[in-house]
């Protein structure tokens, strides 16, 4: 993993891959690497509230906002099941999740080494639940990491019009502006919201990404496939060189296939 992040260091800024709210400094060498080769790195972190089942979790009943289920199934190391009916939070339950987000933040950039962390609030998971039709101020968890780690070390990914996994919301652009007021009163290293909310097309081109740039669409892009296949993305944005295809069918997949084996120009 670590040959996988090196060689993209000249991203700039790497969002890496999303991790559970659980103390993990194993990530040291990772993002020592990283550094040394002139990057900075982000982690994203989440809990998946309802989104999981017993069978993933120890055998442990999912935690979620209300005992409702979602009506579909998801592949677990036992083949598809059906989602279960999760716990319902109690207050108790919420401060102590409250508290492994900090945990994990504080751990995640004094001890793993990373330049600030990513809440995964959409997607679905933990949070997002929270906050679909109900409005309640979930995000209780950005000013509980603002404090411990400073708000320039943290961010927020959000995904105002997606119902994935049925985490639906009744009026996407009321729950979009709401958000945007909460996260407004923090002074945030970057929103990260996802471009198929906007316009249907999860990647950017790199004619696309400049042209957003440059009529202020956008602080920043994010490009999670084209990078996946070609580590040296940046020299070939700038010497305007073909972009290597990715294989769809090696992403989410262990081992070396797919990672480490786009060649690059050197």
């Amino acid at each position: 993993m670590k040959e996988y992040y090196v060689l993209r260091a000249t991203a700039g800024l790497i969002v890496a891959e999303i991790s559970m709210i659980a103390p993990d400094t194993s990530w040291k060498e990772i993002t020592d690497a990283i550094h040394a080769n002139g990057g900075k790195v982000f982690v994203q972190l989440y809990h998946t509230g309802r989104v999981t089942h017993p069978v993933m979790n120890n055998g442990v009943i999912p935690l979620a906002p209300t005992a409702i289920a979602i009506d579909d199934v998801i592949h677990t190391p036992e083949g598809k099941l059906p989602f279960p009916t999760p716990q319902e939070l109690n207050q108790n339950q919420i401060d102590d999740i409250v508290q492994q987000f900090v945990t994990a933040s504080v751990n995640s950039v004094e001890l793993a080494g990373f330049d600030g962390v990513d809440i995964n609030a959409g997607n679905a998971f933990l949070i997002d639940q929270f906050l679909r039709d109900v409005r309640t101020n979930s995000l209780v968890v950005v000013n509980a990491l603002s404090d411990a780690t400073g708000s320039d070390r943290v961010a927020v990914h959000i995904a105002p019009l997606s119902g994935y996994n049925g985490n639906y919301d009744s009026d996407p652009a009321a729950y979009a502006a709401f958000i945007a007021t909460l996260l407004n009163e923090f002074n945030l290293a970057f929103v990260f919201l996802l471009r198929h909310d906007l316009k249907g097309i999860m990647v950017f081109t790199k004619a696309e990404a400049v042209d957003a740039l440059d009529n202020d669409e956008f602080g920043a892009i994010a490009l999670g496939e084209p990078f996946v296949a070609n580590p040296d993305l940046v020299i070939r944005f700038e010497r305007d060189i073909d972009l290597n295809e990715p294989d769809r069918s090696t992403i989410y997949t262990q081992g070396y296939e797919g990672y480490l084996d786009y060649p690059t120009l050197d």
